[in-house]
């Protein structure tokens, strides 16, 4: 069975990429960094933005480590800025420097650059592949075959869809470009917060850092749900985390690439974290695996008394905050 599954996040800190190669490399399918915040913003408001001479230098290394090298760009609000020329004409301007200067891949949340970039993919022959992020709420075979139309080479699904069985299993029959799933997000299921939190952190993505640290751009949304998750353990055991136990059993059930974030943690917790994952066991509290807490210490849920969960609810796909209450009271003391 293949051994580069992983699909991993760098943090633009010096050294890092060396870290994560030395150590990881046999293991990794590619690495993904945001592009310079100055043209499209991302997922995360990152602390060390890099440049486009910097991205080719990690695509480079990247690439003489037999592993991949993709580029975000998924952010899913421009304020309309794609539409107007000036942009349009960066937007090409980077297609162009990613395609000559070894950049395997694109990742995109926004419809519109999903169908600048495959045409100019598909017009020019670049060898470059188009994702669609996860960002894009994908959960169903429909808008799964939708994006798949659009001409995109891999969807990483929405990560409320890890432990919705039947919606992965209907999403696997219906397309055949490649399918990856988030696998250490600790975000809350179904969360109510997402839509909006994704259109601030668009938007604080591009600013610089010294910008970005000012107390004006603050993020209520990540407060609030880290503060959810401290003082409500159930959310910990019901967050759509892939165990690192699981993988073979997702690998059983069709996935072959999973994604571990982790863009504003340091290099040294991002070791651990991959650790975890290529030794299939981690023997601490789960909640420590997810990039989405931001380091805070939060209630101890025994990633070992968590085995079985993630079979449970593919076999009982209707019971699953039942399952996941079960499962908490095998930790003793914790309330739900």
């Amino acid at each position: 069975m293949n051994k580069r599954i992983f699909c991993v996040a760098l943090n633009g800190r010096p050294g890092n990429l060396a870290a994560i190669l030395a150590r990881f490399s046999p293991h990794l399918h590619e690495v993904f960094a945001a592009v310079p915040p100055s043209l499209v913003g991302s997922g995360r408001a990152g602390a060390h933005p890099l440049t486009r001479e910097k991205m080719a230098e990690q695509a480079k290394a990247a690439h003489a480590a037999g592993v991949g090298y993709t580029a975000l760009m998924n952010a899913v609000s421009l304020g309309g800025r794609q539409f107007q020329p000036e942009f349009l004409s960066e937007f090409r301007g980077f297609l162009d420097f990613a395609a000559a200067n070894g950049i395997d891949a694109l990742t995109i949340a926004d419809p519109f650059l999903i169908h600048q970039a495959v045409e100019f993919r598909d017009s020019t022959g670049a060898k470059l592949a188009i994702y669609v992020s996860s960002l894009a709420d994908i959960t169903d075979a429909v808008t799964a075959k939708r994006f798949e139309e659009m001409g995109v080479d891999r969807i990483i699904l929405h990560q409320n869809v890890n432990r919705d069985f039947p919606a992965l299993r209907g999403i696997l029959d219906t397309v055949s470009c490649e399918i990856e799933l988030y696998s250490n997000t600790g975000s809350l299921y179904k969360c109510p917060y997402r839509q909006a939190h994704r259109v601030l952190v668009s938007h604080l993505s591009t600013l610089p850092p010294q910008q970005l640290a000012s107390p004006d751009n603050g993020n209520w949304y990540k407060a609030h749900y880290v503060a959810v998750r401290k003082s409500k353990p159930l959310e910990i055991v019901m967050a759509p985390t892939i165990r690192p136990e699981d993988v073979a059993f997702y690998q059983k059930n069709g996935i072959r690439l999973f994604k571990i974030s982790g863009r504003a943690m340091p290099t040294e917790w991002m070791e651990t974290v991959l650790q975890a994952y290529v030794e299939r066991g981690w023997k601490g509290n789960i909640a420590d695996l997810c990039d989405t807490n931001m380091g805070q210490s939060m209630p101890l849920i025994s990633n070992q008394l968590m085995d079985g969960l993630a079979q449970e609810a593919a076999a009982n796909p209707g019971n699953y905050r039942q399952i996941c209450e079960k499962y908490l009271r095998r930790m003793g003391s914790l309330d739900i």
